[in-house]
């Protein structure tokens, strides 16, 4: 092989690489960790609203398991919360 066709064969990236600089990212490879962290910061952010509600602990405890567990129709839990929140 000669060093026209070796030259030839040798692409940007390539070059980039031997002299130790970055290659260039995609769109997808800069906005992913991006978006997780936004993720990340949403649940962090619903955690914290959770925990600093006005509400006693027994009340918030009760929403929080009633909403998780489902295990009732949604009317009979939305019944079941109007009843405890208003007596």
């Amino acid at each position: 092989m000669s060093w026209k066709e070796k030259l030839q064969s040798v692409d940007a990236d390539d070059l980039l690489e031997r002299i130790g600089l970055e290659v260039r990212r995609s769109t997808s490879e800069k906005m992913l960790p991006g978006l997780v962290l936004f993720g990340a910061g949403l649940i962090v952010g619903a955690g914290l609203v959770a925990l600093l509600t006005p509400r006693s602990g027994p009340e918030l405890r009760s929403r929080l398991r009633n909403r998780l567990s489902r295990e009732s129709c949604c009317e009979h839990s939305d019944l079941e919360m109007a009843q405890h929140t208003n007596g």
